[in-house]
């Protein structure tokens, strides 16, 4: 699995200027009920939409409900050394449920052009970090999703890990704020598990 480059996010974006997408928008985030997990729709195949990253949230190990995740997105730099304010756009927050479930959608048509920016193999990228808060605890997790086509005779595009294809699933998070680690499952199936502190 590729290393992503390391995104500074302050929490609670008490350092990145914040502008929101689709705030007033239930069709850009929405919880995924307990009841409802197993009605989410396909998480892997052609039929994702607009679904960006999905996974669970944890507390040494047991689920955690309640926890606010959001995701912030960052604007493509040309220069990754480049220093400077970071603008970043804030997905609608949302709830983890009693299993410590979560599930973020964004549609690619609300994400403003400077903030994608062309993988080698010409797919847009997405920059992304995703922010969990339990109220005492904030960790955060940077990431990157590429558009793909959807495959088959569909005609959209669909959020993958960089590489992967319309055929593979989306990106599964899974953040233990006890243990202090991050497990990101990419489109492919490979699982990276890192040290991520808690603030």
């Amino acid at each position: 699995m590729r290393r992503v480059r390391e995104v500074v996010v302050a929490a609670a974006c008490a350092v990145a200027v914040t502008a929101t997408v689709g705030a007033c928008s239930s069709d850009v985030a929405r919880v995924v009920g307990e009841s409802s997990v197993g009605g989410l729709g396909p998480t892997a195949g052609p039929g994702t939409g607009d679904l960006l990253v999905t996974g669970r949230v944890l507390d040494d190990g047991e689920p955690l409900e309640g926890a606010t995740v959001s995701v912030l997105v960052y604007p493509a730099r040309p220069d990754p050394a480049a220093t400077g304010p970071t603008v970043s756009v804030e997905v609608p927050r949302v709830t983890t449920t009693e299993s410590g479930r979560f599930a973020v959608t964004l549609p690619a048509a609300e994400v403003p052009g400077e903030y994608l920016a062309p993988l080698p193999d010409g797919s847009p990228r997405l920059e992304f970090a995703v922010v969990v808060d339990d109220g005492s605890r904030v960790s955060s997790y940077p990431e990157i999703a590429a558009l793909v086509a959807a495959g088959g005779s569909s005609p959209e595009r669909v959020w993958r890990s960089p590489g992967g294809t319309g055929e593979g699933s989306v990106l599964r998070l899974t953040v233990d704020l006890g243990e202090q680690t991050a497990t990101v499952t990419d489109s492919d199936g490979s699982s990276e598990t890192t040290g991520v502190p808690s603030r």
